[in-house]
């Protein structure tokens, strides 16, 4: 008839001493006691009474705080320490007897115990436990003093001090791709080019990819960030393969799958690209559906954060693009082109003033599969949606009359065509039935012109897809959704180049072209002539070594 928790300052208290009864008559229970004196020992355990009597659990004992206190805190490491942001760890072990309500990292250049009131902060979040956070926004090369911090009610309570020094930015390189290799370049394939790269370079590593068609299927690794593949001519510089998920990987004996199909695949944080076409070249037709059911083939997977394409051109046909992890990428005055799901995955990405192009009927242009926690997914800002003459017979033989905005595929799936140019060939219910059933979608529109966008057209909207009114659009722009706010694993706000330009006939960079000759005595020639190909205006710097490698001569 009753069940609760005695206690008292005794041992073995009982229902003659204070209770709580939770009318609990089965099952687990959880009380709450209170009334408690600072600084006191109790002794309490279960009890439940019948008809038949009282029985009792096994005794345990608690002490009270004498006051409620600060947190405890710990700075426990610091790590992955670059010329732009280091990363500092800590736990809070002990509440204080009140809720953690905040706890973070506080740094400073000059004071050695930095506080809340005087330096800068960064918040991680609340509660006990170990974490840790970014420090961003550093120069490079500099001391920094930075702790951590908890706070409850009780008032704010500090680790120990970190003393971190930034390292140095590296001097900017060009190195060149080209298909004759090292007669007119550094390297003669972008995977040659890729690994190359030192791993956590502070500077750019610049990649120049003479025109050509470099068939292979390169990967950026995670480790090789402010890495720039730069073309001179999208339209003369391709990267192209011909993979489906269907096809047997060599190394495995295994398919691909989808996710490793793809043509060129970027892990790598803060990647540039301009002026390149990447492509997978495998039809999804019905002969090749006939031959290999998996039709899926990727030209580009970007998994990693901030990275940017510039006048590129992505082709393909089912399953184009792929934003395969939580990050952010941008495209700008790109060209995207495919039909089944041929933007698809879990990335926020703006398109930016870009073109896509379907080359199936029934084609679905996004998939996205965007993380609950992640503010935004695809975003089409001031694109141009094409589609082919009408009439126009597709791959399969079929008339080209029919696409959508995209569907669902995972997650909380979310994307938004913003001031968008549609042409009537889009279906107007805007987004087809979803993939793997119903789910909790953000697909939205506003500002779209052309023939797919008319009054009668946006009425007809299914499937979740939304019109929004001109206030709910304006969170819709690049230094928003780019926000660090917007995904909780992002650690500072993003905001890429509004365009990306490099003139090779001028720039100067350090170490672009280091190179080494050993010379033996000839009795046959009294001297040796060495050449080299420079670019006008180039700096020279020679040494001459004898045979026990003591400096004879230096030119500059």
């Amino acid at each position: 008839t009753a069940s609760g928790v005695v206690w008292s300052t005794n041992q073995n208290p009982t229902i003659d001493d204070s209770k709580t009864n939770e009318n609990a008559t089965t099952g687990s229970f959880v009380s709450s006691l209170s009334g408690l004196t600072p600084g006191s020992t109790y002794y309490a355990r279960a009890y439940a009474t019948n008809s038949a009597g009282t029985s009792y659990g096994s005794q345990v004992n608690f002490t009270t705080l004498a006051a409620i206190v600060a947190p405890t805190v710990t700075t426990t490491g610091q790590s992955q320490i670059t010329n732009k942001s280091f990363v500092i760890s800590g736990n809070v072990s002990d509440w204080g007897g009140s809720q953690v309500i905040e706890r973070g990292i506080v740094w400073s250049k000059t004071n050695s115990t930095p506080t809340l009131e005087d330096d800068n902060k960064v918040s991680t979040g609340t509660g006990l436990g170990a974490f840790s956070s970014y420090v961003y926004g550093v120069d490079a090369a500099t001391l920094y003093y930075a702790r951590t911090f908890a706070t409850n009610a009780a008032g704010t309570s500090y680790g120990s001090t970190a003393t971190v020094t930034t390292k140095a930015t590296d001097p900017d390189v060009i190195k060149t791709i080209s298909k004759n290799g090292r007669a007119s370049g550094d390297y003669s394939s972008v995977q040659e080019a890729f690994d190359a790269v030192p791993d956590n370079y502070t500077g750019r590593w610049i990649l120049h990819i003479k025109p050509g068609t470099y068939t292979e299927r390169p990967t950026l690794a995670a480790t090789k960030s402010n890495v720039y593949l730069i073309g001179d001519d999208a339209a003369t510089t391709i990267i192209t393969n011909n993979i489906s998920a269907g096809t047997i990987n060599p190394e495995t004996n295994q398919a691909f799958g989808t996710s490793l199909s793809q043509t060129m695949a970027v892990f790598g944080n803060d990647f540039t690209a301009s002026k390149i076409t990447i492509a997978n070249t495998f039809v999804n037709s019905n002969v090749n559906t006939a031959n290999n059911a998996s039709t899926q083939a990727v030209a580009l997977k970007t998994q990693g954060d901030r990275q940017a394409f510039y006048d590129c051109r992505i082709l393909g046909y089912q399953d184009t693009y792929l934003g395969n992890s939580i990050g952010r990428a941008y495209f700008k005055n790109s060209y995207l082109e495919g039909n089944v799901d041929f933007i698809f995955g879990r990335q926020t990405v703006v398109f930016d003033q870009c073109t896509t192009y379907i080359n199936r009927n029934n084609s679905v242009v996004t998939a996205p599969s965007t993380e609950a926690s992640t503010k935004f997914g695809f975003v089409f800002l001031d694109c141009n949606l094409t589609v082919p003459t009408a009439g126009t017979l597709d791959f399969n033989g079929t008339a080209i009359s029919n696409f959508h905005f995209g569907r669902a595929w995972q997650n909380a799936p979310k994307a938004a065509f913003i001031r968008t140019v549609t042409p009537a060939m889009l279906n107007p219910i805007g987004w087809t039935t979803p993939i793997n059933g119903p789910l909790p979608v953000t697909f939205v529109e506003y500002g779209n012109t052309g023939d797919g966008a008319t009054p009668e057209r946006l009425v007809q909207r299914g499937n979740g897809g939304t019109v929004l009114t001109q206030t709910q659009s304006l969170v819709y722009t690049v230094e928003n959704v780019f926000k660090k706010e917007t995904d909780p694993s992002f650690v500072f706000d993003w905001m890429p180049l509004s365009s990306v330009s490099f003139d090779f006939g001028t720039l100067a960079v350090g170490n672009a072209n280091n190179s080494k000759l050993s010379v033996y005595p000839n009795p046959f020639a009294d001297q040796v002539t060495i050449a080299y190909d420079l670019k006008a205006g180039s700096d020279v710097n020679v040494t001459i070594y004898d045979a026990t490698g003591r400096t004879v001569k230096n030119i500059t």
